[in-house]
């Protein structure tokens, strides 16, 4: 029995899927943020429920071997970067571990996942940050990441996940807007200019700057986009995003490119991509382009004689990748922006064996059964994809899913579904979220017999 605000001795069984350390007292399960399977921790109870507890971390007393000092200043208080207190290998071992538990227990799926990609250097991957703007102890702007578990801004002078490009950058505009008396949007009392920086770096370091304001116009932007530009020869792109809703959307409806282009281009397995501050691209490059290699390596022997539908296709990421390899490549999105850009960025790369259609997957699949689809590929957002469309694939009896997933929740939810009529034959994970509890997965299913 434990008691709320209570400090007791505890033995970490394990790590859960998010990484926090396991416990038992009796047979309430207690979940310890920052403790480490193998460890004998002191915690302070804060919650207490009537299937488990959740406590924090008050003193390590028997350290684990796995754990080593985090580089990064603001861990503990940043609400990021969960593992940095872990062995980079260690972690990946946890993320592996994690995954597998949770096909288990909610897809039921007999099969265990033995490969997780990671990274040699696992720093400075993110090619697109987004930071909030708050208000320090001496009202100054600054920008920065939530405090765990709050709105709480915790000004950030530097990431470990970021490159100095845009370290730099971030840290100009603050101080140039401190300079020209430009505030930070203030969530209580809906006022303040700032509310967010955006940045996105390309391959070739070149950036793109969206400051998300609260204002339609605000005081001495001209004077901020001119110092931006003077200081960084390789800003290319400029943007005003303006957003006054009172929500935690960050980014509005009405955008204004005050320099340079409104996209930049961006680089992946040898194809360029024309990226816009509202299109969704993966964060970490290096990752990327090792997670789409599997997804061609894993189409098999007669990818040249295929016929592919790539569902939740985007901005055609994956369909040009998969176009160099296959017969003729048919992308579906439901964002007509996004299937825009995809179109745009066939052109550019010269590739005429991919097709790109505006809508949703289970409303248009049926139209391709005439094409002798051979193969689909889904990377569908975080919460997965619904039992209509996994119904709609089972009925077009297409003889092989390679399943993109950053959920291992909503995918082994869905393998549970497709598993009467596919086999799953390989699953692999892609460290693309370093240092954090986040992995992207790849599984590959063929039709049973």
């Amino acid at each position: 029995m434990v008691n709320l605000n209570q400090t007791i001795q505890l033995n970490i069984i394990s790590q859960n899927y998010e990484g926090l350390g396991v416990a038992k007292v009796d047979d309430l399960v207690v979940f310890v943020d920052g403790a480490i399977k193998g460890e004998t921790v002191k915690a302070k109870i804060t919650k207490v429920t009537k299937n488990y507890a959740v406590a924090k971390l008050v003193e390590v007393i028997k350290a684990s071997p796995n754990r080593i000092k985090p580089l990064c200043p603001y861990f503990n208080i940043c609400g990021g970067c969960s593992l940095l207190h872990m062995d980079y290998v260690a972690g990946l071992n946890l993320k592996l571990d994690a995954f597998n538990e949770t096909l288990r227990k909610i897809g039921k799926i007999d099969y265990k996942a033995t490969k997780i990609y990671g990274m040699e250097e696992p720093h400075s991957y993110r090619n697109k940050i987004q930071m909030p703007a708050g208000t320090s102890d001496k009202n100054k702007l600054v920008f920065g990441y939530y405090k765990k578990d709050s709105h709480d801004v915790v000004a950030i002078e530097d990431c470990l996940v970021q490159s100095d490009n845009v370290t730099k950058v971030i840290n100009f505009v603050k101080n140039v807007c401190n300079e020209l008396n430009i505030t930070a949007y203030n969530e209580q009392t809906k006022t303040g200019a700032i509310r967010h920086i955006l940045v996105r770096e390309n391959k070739n370091s070149e950036l793109m700057v969206v400051i998300v304001t609260n204002e339609e116009k605000i005081n001495n932007e001209d004077i901020l986009v001119e110092k931006i530009i003077n200081k960084f020869g390789n800003v290319k792109s400029i943007i005003k995003n303006i957003n006054t809703m009172h929500n935690n959307v960050i980014l509005g409806a009405n955008s204004i490119c005050l320099f340079g282009k409104d996209e930049i281009v961006d680089e992946i397995l040898g194809l360029k991509f024309k990226i816009s501050h509202k299109s969704f691209f993966q964060i970490n490059r290096r990752q990327t382009e090792k997670l789409y290699s599997l997804v061609l390596d894993n189409l098999g022997e007669n990818a040249k004689e295929m016929n592919v539908i790539d569902g939740y296709c985007g901005v055609g990421s994956i369909s040009l990748c998969l176009a160099k390899k296959v017969k003729h490549v048919y992308g579906i999105e439901i964002v007509e922006e996004a299937i825009n850009d995809a179109k745009n960025n066939a052109v550019l790369n010269n590739i005429t064996n991919a097709s790109f259609y505006v809508g949703k997957v289970e409303d248009l699949i049926d139209d391709f059964i005439d094409k002798n689809i051979d193969c689909i590929v889904v990377d569908p957002p975080r919460k997965g994809i619904e039992e209509k469309v996994l119904r709609s694939i089972i009925n077009a009896n297409i003889k092989k899913i390679i399943y993109v997933s950053c959920n291992p929740a909503t995918l082994a939810r869905d393998l549970g579904i497709l598993n009467g009529y596919y086999d799953v034959k390989d699953i692999s994970l892609v460290d693309m979220f370093c240092m954090t509890n986040g992995v992207e997965s790849i599984a590959t299913l063929s039709l049973k017999r």
